[in-house]
């Protein structure tokens, strides 16, 4: 069903073939793509094979990604343009799963924060560079 979210939502698809409706396109992503989601973009999703499909979010509150992005951006004020929904990059795919496995890793992930924080800024402005209007520095 249509929807959206109050959030930006970045999506690694893990498995299986996704088949989206945002900005008035019709999108096929597969594993590996990067899926964003404005707050507010209404949308759709359904697997496209019988298949199904595994996807991990991280949901970012707006407000937090302008003041975060401000710290690597060419010092826009306002929040990040997002450019496209789907992005193709071996290099975000990389940064995304490193930032999920260590958010996954529980009580260990959670005492090397640092190291985590690490892997947030830097999937942060791969995706940033490739899938939105912001110039980083």
């Amino acid at each position: 069903p249509r929807h959206f979210h109050l959030e930006y939502h970045i999506g690694l698809l893990l498995q299986g073939r996704h088949r989206y409706a945002a900005g008035g396109e019709r999108r096929l992503a597969g594993a590996g793509d990067a899926l964003l989601m404005a707050p507010e973009s209404i949308h759709d999703g359904s697997s496209a094979g019988e298949e199904g499909y595994r996807i991990r979010v991280l949901a970012l509150d707006a407000d937090w990604l302008e003041r975060a992005s401000r710290d690597f951006s060419d010092g826009r004020r306002g929040a990040p343009r997002l450019t496209s929904s789907l992005v193709r990059d071996e290099r975000l795919q990389q940064r995304l799963r490193q930032l999920h496995l260590g958010m996954l890793g529980g009580a260990a992930a959670l005492e090397n924060r640092l190291a985590l924080e690490e892997h947030l800024w830097q999937a942060l402005a791969c995706l940033l560079s490739l899938g939105s209007s912001l110039r980083l520095e």
